[in-house]
C-alpha cells in the first residue's frame, strides 16, 4: 500500500452532525421551528437534487438553489436563493469538526500519501479540508470536477489513481458508504475500506445485499493501520 483516499463526509468531518447543528441554528434564525418536520422537507430536498447534480442534469450551485426553492416553495431567482443558502452554509461550516479518530489514524499513516475525495466539487472540497486543518497533513484533496466523474464510476477511482501517480493496486480507498466508496474502489482495482460507524444514520450507507469478500470493513478509523498492515503482509 502507498496512498490512501479517504472520502471526507462521514468519514473525516462528522457531516450528519453538522449539518443538523447548522441547520437547527439557521432555522432558528429565519424564526422556523427547529424540529423533525422542518429538518425531514430539508432532507427531502437535498436528497432529490443533490442526486440530480450527482447524474450531471444540474451544477453544483444549481442543486443548492434548487434545493432552496423547493424547501422554501419559492420560485426564488438565482441571486435570492444564493444568499439563502449562504446563510444556511455559515451556520453548517461553523459546526464542521473531524471525527475523533482522524488525528491519530493520520499519524499512524505518515508515510503513506493521504488524499481525500468527495462528490462534490473540488474547491469546496479543498475548502472543507483547509477549514479542519488538515490541508498541510493530505497531498491532495479532490473533486468531481476534478476526475470529470463521481462515485461509484469506475473512472473516479482511476482518476485518483492517475493524480496520485500510482497503479490501483496500491492505493486504498475509504469510506462510509458501502456502494460507493468501498464496492466502488474494489471494482476499480483499489483496496476498499467500508467505515461502518456505529449510530450512522443508514442513508444507503449499508450494503443492499452481501458483503463482497474484497471489501474491508472498519468500525473506525483506528481500526485502519492494523488493516494495511494485514494487506501489506498478506501481498
Amino acid at each position: 500500500m502507498a496512498a490512501v483516499v479517504f472520502d471526507v463526509d462521514g468519514t473525516l468531518i462528522d457531516y450528519d452532525r453538522a449539518r443538523r447543528e447548522g441547520f437547527a441554528r439557521y432555522a432558528v434564525a429565519l424564526g422556523l421551528p427547529a424540529d423533525g418536520d422542518t429538518w425531514d422537507r430539508w432532507l427531502a430536498a437535498e436528497d432529490v437534487h443533490f442526486r440530480r447534480y450527482l447524474d450531471g442534469e444540474l451544477s453544483f450551485e444549481e442543486q443548492r438553489r434548487e434545493r432552496v426553492r423547493a424547501f422554501t416553495g419559492e420560485p426564488l431567482d438565482a441571486a435570492a436563493a444564493d444568499d439563502w443558502f449562504a446563510g444556511y452554509l455559515r451556520h453548517f461550516e461553523a459546526s464542521w469538526r473531524l471525527f475523533d479518530d482522524v488525528p491519530a489514524t493520520l499519524d499512524a499513516l505518515a508515510g503513506l500519501s493521504l488524499a481525500a475525495f468527495s462528490n462534490v466539487s473540488g474547491a469546496y472540497t479543498r475548502r472543507k479540508i483547509e477549514a479542519v486543518g488538515l490541508a498541510e497533513v493530505l497531498v491532495g484533496a479532490w473533486g468531481v470536477d476534478d476526475v470529470g466523474a463521481a462515485k461509484p464510476a469506475e473512472a473516479t477511482f482511476r482518476g485518483l489513481c492517475e493524480r496520485l501517480g500510482l497503479p490501483p493496486a496500491s492505493v486504498v480507498h475509504v469510506g462510509d458508504r458501502y456502494g460507493a466508496d468501498a464496492l466502488g474502489a474494489v471494482q476499480a482495482g483499489l483496496t476498499g475500506v467500508w467505515l461502518d460507524r456505529p449510530g450512522a444514520e443508514p442513508d444507503g450507507r449499508a450494503p443492499q445485499g452481501a458483503l463482497d469478500p474484497r471489501v474491508q470493513v472498519i468500525a473506525s478509523l483506528a481500526e485502519l493501520p492494523a488493516v494495511l498492515r494485514r494487506r501489506d503482509l498478506s501481498g
